[in-house]
This record gives C-alpha cells, structure tokens and sequence, in this order.
C-alpha cells in the first residue's frame, strides 16, 4: 500500500454522495466544512478571546497531528468518525489561530 503523508486516497475513507465516491476523505472533509462554516460565522460574530485563542487553537489541532502520525507510522487504522471529528477540532483550532492574525 502506498502511504501519502497527507491524504490516504483509498475509496474506503471517502464519503459518499449519491453513490458517487467524493473527492475528499473525511478528514479533509471535516476540516473544510468546518473552516467555511467558521467563515460564515465570524461574518456574524466577533469571536476573540486574546491571547488564550492561539493556544486553544493550537490545542484544538493536536488529535489530527496525532492521529495521522499515528496512522502514518504504524499499524494503526482510524476509523472514519474519528477522523470526521479530528478533521472538524482541526479546522475551528486553525480558524481561531488564523483569525487572531487576520483580524
């Protein structure tokens, strides 16, 4: 098996829509759902919370640093909620990083 060190690229770790195979796996999937939907709420809402936002961010981006290494050195298979959920902290912790230095 190939091992990418992004993305995996295997059929079995994509959603489906319709019967068609998407073209993201879940992790990515959970990261861009949530970094547009963070988008849209920051339209909204002022959410800042100072210094202590970098490191909740930086926290929240911690499990799918640890799981893909995990699963990119070992034997070891994630299953797909749990990249879903990985992939969605992933995505609010970089947003919340990212957005102290926009704004």
């Amino acid at each position: 098996m190939t091992k990418y060190p992004i993305c995996n690229h295997r059929e079995e770790t994509t959603p489906r829509i319709f019967g068609q195979t998407f073209v993201l796996c879940w992790r990515c999937t959970g990261v861009m759902l949530s970094l547009g939907l963070i988008v849209i709420i920051r339209c909204f809402v002022d959410i800042s919370f100072g210094a202590s936002q970098v490191v909740m961010g930086s926290l929240m981006m911690l499990p799918i640093v640890i799981d893909g290494c995990a699963q990119y050195f070992f034997e070891y298979a994630s299953t797909n909620i749990r990249r879903m959920i990985t992939g969605i902290a992933f995505g609010v912790g970089f947003s919340l990083v990212a957005f102290i230095f926009y704004y």
